[in-house]
């Protein structure tokens, strides 16, 4: 389908161009107002419940709760909400768990097949557990790997089906990959002066569909480039002219550039500093092609980061006034454009953060916002994206976020063997002819393995709009 969009490129070129935009919501997009809110579901199970992560479900999303139930002991839930904000099911996977996190455990179609939570045991001896649990939080299988004085402060899904995991041990950060019977992969450890500690990271998929190496972010703000086997490539502070602080998310590309987000304090000392939020734009090599400060009146501070395509990300977090006393901190969602302008902005009344946030296929938003003082967490959905169904990657026929030989499987199927049709057959119109035959396999393939001609645009890199007319069928889905 043909679609306009006022869209521009995603960020400036150049290197180590910094760009500092301040302009109001909706400067760029007009009278924009932020998705309203569909539903909200506290969750309390104890007099002192928090969670640090979400996963998607086929209808919804799962929380891993750790759950206070009395002076000395702690239990950790997993509890799935469906679409509706309604309890899916409950699982309680026992005491002895610390600090969970969890993530989806993906099939070879890229679909959820489970769940993946990590967590820090102290008995028998101090350690970390890698637990399996199926798609009804049935657990599965276990696994044990070293963990002294540290704990785990974030995981990410491979596409092998298995997960990374991010956080502190013995005083140094690590970045450990498993694989989908929970078997380590490789074990990468960094410690200088301050920086003990690996917040979050993702693997780089190149053209294939094969991993090609890693990205692992964390205080300074800095970021660490790793071999598909963990090996170290290079380093890169971001930020350097602009303050100190810390890089929260990670999102990669096909080509192998990465864009991360972080928190930069400036400013005396730690009473006085002014915290304020950056996006940077880093090559495959490591070298920074953007910069993006985001400075404000308030104290703000980035958790995460989500990518809605045509250049647009949404950061989550905290906002504080900056004379408001410590612990006032308020949950702060905002969608930035391509050249930096605010979208949307949201600030929730509780007091607390938005720990984590995920976007489903059809644009909705979820978010985990942690509230401390009641001693509970509340699972928030909001509405979809308008532009989520129109935008796709070309090639990327099972909407996965990537393209490679099952994408190509998938239009053979659907054209000879009777399976699924593509949730977006625009994706499927590999050579944008307007119509879904052979050739779009043909072309798909060439390209993958023989060095072809690059899918037209959008191209597959990033989620755009079609430019061509046709006569094909809306998306079911973006991306």
């Amino acid at each position: 389908m043909r679609r306009t969009s006022a869209l521009g490129r995603s960020f400036a070129s150049g290197a180590g161009a910094i760009i500092a935009l301040v302009l109001a919501p909706g400067a760029l997009w007009g009278d924009v107002t932020p998705p309203s809110i569909s539903w909200e579901m506290p969750i309390s199970l104890s007099r002192n419940d928090s969670a640090r992560s979400l996963a998607l479900s086929s209808d919804g999303v799962v929380v891993a709760v750790e759950s206070e139930t009395s002076a000395s002991e702690k239990t950790t839930s997993i509890i799935a909400i469906d679409n509706s904000g309604e309890l899916a099911w409950e699982r309680v996977l026992g005491s002895n768990l610390h600090t969970p996190v969890l993530t989806e455990a993906l099939s070879s179609t890229g679909d959820v097949d489970g769940y993946l939570v990590a967590a820090r045991r102290y008995f028998p001896a101090e350690h970390g557990a890698l637990i399996r649990v199926d798609v009804d939080g049935a657990p599965l299988w276990e696994k044990s790997f070293e963990l002294r004085e540290g704990w785990i402060s974030a995981i990410a899904s491979t596409k092998d089906g298995g997960a990374l995991l991010f956080g502190t041990s013995d005083r140094a950060a690590f970045a450990m990959r498993f694989d989908a019977d929970g078997e380590e992969r490789f074990r990468f450890e960094h410690a200088s002066g301050s920086f003990q500690v690996f917040l979050s990271g993702t693997e780089i998929l190149g053209a294939t569909g094969l991993v090609e190496g890693h990205v692992v972010v964390g205080p300074g703000p800095h970021a660490f480039g790793l071999s598909a086997t963990g090996e170290r490539r290079w380093m890169t502070r971001l930020g350097a002219d602009l303050g100190a602080g810390s890089a929260y998310a990670a999102i990669a590309r096909v080509d192998g550039s990465v864009r991360v987000a972080g928190t930069l304090d400036r400013g005396g000392g730690r009473g006085a500093t002014t915290r304020d939020r950056l996006i940077a734009e880093l090559d495959a090599g490591g070298g920074i092609t953007a910069e993006r400060f985001l400075p404000g009146d308030d104290h703000e501070h980035a958790c995460g980061l989500i990518d809605r395509g045509d250049g647009r990300v949404v950061l989550f977090g905290s906002r504080r006034a900056v004379d408001a006393p410590l612990g006032d901190d308020r949950p702060h969602i905002e969608e930035i454009g391509p050249s930096g302008e605010t979208v949307w902005s949201k600030i929730f009344d509780d007091v607390g953060a938005i720990v984590a946030g995920r976007v489903s296929h059809e644009g909705e938003l979820y978010l985990l916002i942690d509230r401390p003082r009641e001693g509970d967490v509340i699972v928030v959905k909001l509405g979809g994206d308008s532009n989520a169904n129109e935008t796709f990657r070309r090639g990327d026929v099972d909407s996965n976020g990537t393209l490679d030989l099952t994408d190509a499987v998938r239009v053979l199927e659907w054209l000879f063997l009777g399976g699924e049709p593509a949730r977006c057959p625009d994706a499927a119109d590999v050579n944008d002819e307007g119509t879904i035959d052979l050739t779009d396999a043909v072309f798909l393939l060439s390209h993958l393995f023989l060095g072809g001609d690059t899918p037209p645009p959008p191209g597959m890199e990033s989620c755009g709009l079609d430019p061509t007319d046709d006569s094909l069928a809306e998306c079911a889905a973006g991306c």
